[in-house]
């Protein structure tokens, strides 16, 4: 497997199809759906490891398509 860490949104490749957010940079928590998808477009599940999207956020990605799993919601 080809894994990458960044903690720039921008950075990740363009052929990625997981992202796993850990940690909450504020970076990840102020980035919107469409800086997302613009910077990996192929994108089709989200980990949230640390409650960094918002509930809204968590909907946007999955009325989208792209499977978004959560650790610690409650």
């Amino acid at each position: 497997p080809n894994i990458r860490f960044t903690n720039v949104i921008e950075n990740v490749p363009d052929e990625t199809v997981a992202i796993i957010l850990a940690v909450r940079h504020s970076q990840f928590l102020s980035m919107t759906f469409k800086e997302v998808i613009a910077a990996a477009p192929n994108v089709r599940i989200i980990l949230d490891a640390n409650n960094i999207l918002s509930l809204d956020k968590v909907q946007e990605f999955r009325r989208s398509g792209i499977q978004v799993l959560s650790i610690g919601r409650g």
